[in-house]
C-alpha cells in the first residue's frame, strides 16, 4: 500500500513522468513517434527550457562561474542560478528540487526522504535591464539556504522551476548534483594506443581506491560514468573494473575508455556591440533588435592542430559597452553562424553545440541549408558574452553526434573529463554519488 500511495504521489507531481538521458537527443526524425515527448509540458530530467520567454539560464557553484553544478553533501557549498524572463515583467517564480537515479529517472523516494527544509521556495531576487534594446527581468536565486529547501542525501538532481501555482508546468529544469567523498579516484588522460586512433584519440586510464569504504559488488553495486566536457551524448556508461583488489579497483582497458580529441572550441565574442572584434563581419540593428554576423567558418577536419585557449564549450556574460552590473546591461542580439558547404546533408542535421546550447540538439540550435548562399546557417538570440561552440553532425536516428567532421581530431586537444561514481549498496533505494573526480587532458602522468 505504501508503495502505491508513493506511486500516485509521483504520477500527480509528474504527469508526464521524465525521460531518461538517452531519449533526451533523439534525431528530429523521430519527433513524430514521441509526440508526448516533444509537448510543449512535458517534464524532462535533463537542462531544459520549457518558454520562449526564458533565455540565459546559467546554473554553476558559487564562485566559480564556469563550474558545472555540483555541490558536497553537508557543506557549505551554494548553487547560483540565473536566468532572464523577456516578458519584462514581475513574476512568482518558484522551486523545487527531484532526486534522480544515476541515469537520471525519477527516483522511488518521498521528499521527505530526500529534502530537509521546505519542500520548495520562492526566488525573491529579480532586477530589471537597464539600457538594452531588449527589456528582461534578471532573476537569481542562491541555494540551498539553511532552513529551506536542502537536499538531505547524495546524487543526481533536477532543479524545477515554475510560476506559482503551476508546478506541473516547469518554465525551465536544470541538472545538478551532490556528492558525498568517500572513496578516492586518480585518473590520468593520455594519448590513446589504440591502433589507427593514437593520433586521433585521448585515452583516460583511472583508479579506484575505496580506502576505509565497503564495497560488496564492485561490479553490480557501482555504476561509473565518464564525460568529456559536457557532452551528455558521448558519455561511456556501465563501466565496470577490470580487475578487483583488496586497495584498488583498476580500470586501465588500454584503449576502451578513449574519445576523439577533436579541437580547440571555436569562439566569438560580443562583449561590444559597438566595436567589431576578430571574427565579426558587421554588427547592425533594425526593427529585430541587434545583430552580429559572424564571419563564414571554415570547415577543419584535415588541418593540424592549431593551440588556442578556449572554455571548453562554455560561455560567461559581459558587456564593455556599459561599466556597472554586466548581467543587467549587457543585451541581446541575433548572432548569426555560417557554415559554407556544396550540398545539403540528408542524413542527418548539423547543430551549432556548446552551453550555448545546453550541450544538447535542440531546434533553436539546428543549421538550415541555404541553397542561394551554398551553406547552413543559423541566427541564435543570445545575450552579449564570450561563446565558445563546435559545429556537430547528428546522423538520422541516432543519439550521439560527431563534431569530427567539420572540427577535425587531435590528441593533443586540452579537454575536460569528469569521472562519477554511483553506489547503490544492497538493501537502499537511491544511488549515492560518492565521488566526482574531474582531470584535464594537460595533465601530465605521473
Amino acid at each position: 500500500m505504501h508503495n502505491i500511495i508513493k506511486f500516485l504521489l509521483l504520477g500527480t507531481l509528474f504527469f508526464s513522468g521524465c525521460t531518461s538521458l538517452e531519449q533526451t537527443t533523439v534525431s528530429p526524425e523521430k519527433q513524430q513517434e514521441q509526440q508526448g515527448y516533444y509537448e510543449e509540458d512535458y517534464f524532462r530530467c535533463q537542462d531544459y527550457v520549457y518558454q520562449e520567454n526564458i533565455r540565459s539560464v546559467r546554473l554553476h557553484k558559487a564562485g566559480f562561474a564556469l563550474s558545472m553544478p555540483i555541490i558536497k553533501l553537508n557543506s557549505n557549498d551554494q548553487l547560483v542560478l540565473s536566468f532572464d524572463d523577456l516578458d519584462a515583467d514581475v513574476k512568482s517564480y518558484r522551486y523545487e528540487i527531484i532526486h534522480c537515479t544515476s541515469d537520471w529517472q525519477v527516483s522511488d523516494l518521498f521528499k521527505s526522504d530526500y529534502v530537509n527544509g521546505y519542500t520548495d521556495g520562492l526566488i525573491e531576487n529579480h532586477s530589471f535591464s537597464f539600457n538594452t534594446m531588449e527589456d528582461f527581468t534578471h532573476y537569481t536565486l542562491k541555494f540551498p539556504k539553511q532552513g529551506e529547501v536542502v537536499p538531505s542525501i547524495s546524487g543526481n538532481y533536477i532543479l524545477s522551476v515554475y510560476e506559482t501555482g503551476k508546478r506541473d508546468r516547469p518554465v525551465l529544469t536544470h541538472r545538478f548534483m551532490v556528492y558525498e567523498p568517500k572513496l578516492t579516484v586518480e585518473a590520468v588522460v593520455k594519448q590513446a594506443i589504440t591502433p589507427g586512433k593514437r593520433y586521433t584519440h585521448q585515452e583516460v586510464d583511472f583508479a579506484i581506491k575505496p580506502g576505509d569504504y565497503y564495497i560488496a559488488d564492485p561490479s553490480g553495486n557501482l555504476k561509473i560514468q565518464l564525460m568529456q566536457n559536457m557532452r551528455w551524448d558521448k558519455m561511456i556508461k556501465n563501466i565496470e573494473p577490470r580487475s578487483i583488489m583488496p586497495d584498488k579497483l583498476d580500470f586501465n582497458f588500454d584503449g576502451k575508455l578513449i574519445f576523439s580529441g577533436l579541437n580547440e572550441f571555436r569562439f566569438f565574442d560580443t562583449r561590444s556591440l559597438k566595436h567589431q572584434v576578430p571574427g565579426i563581419k558587421r554588427i547592425y540593428y533594425d526593427s529585430l533588435g541587434n545583430h552580429v554576423e559572424l564571419k563564414s567558418d571554415k570547415i577543419n577536419p584535415y588541418a593540424g592542430y592549431v593551440s588556442v585557449e578556449d572554455i571548453n564549450g562554455n560561455y560567461y556574460i559581459i558587456s564593455y559597452d556599459v561599466n556597472r552590473q554586466k548581467e543587467l546591461e549587457a543585451d541581446y542580439a541575433w548572432v548569426h553562424f555560417f557554415l559554407p558547404y556544396p550540398a545539403p546533408m540528408t542524413d542527418g542535421n548539423i547543430y551549432v553545440m556548446g552551453e550555448l546550447s545546453k550541450w544538447q540538439f535542440i531546434d533553436k540550435a539546428k543549421m538550415n541549408y541555404n541553397y542561394e548562399a551554398k551553406g547552413y546557417e543559423l541566427a541564435m538570440y543570445l545575450k552579449q558574452g564570450y561563446y565558445n561552440y563546435q559545429y556537430v553532425f547528428l546522423p538520422n536516428g541516432s543519439n550521439t553526434g560527431d563534431a569530427s567532421l567539420f572540427e577535425g581530431q587531435h590528441y593533443e586537444t586540452e579537454n575536460d573529463y569528469t569521472i562519477f561514481v554511483y553506489h547503490r549498496p544492497g538493501g537502499e533505494n537511491y544511488d549515492k554519488l560518492i565521488a566526482v573526480e574531474k582531470v584535464n587532458s594537460l595533465k601530465k602522468e605521473d
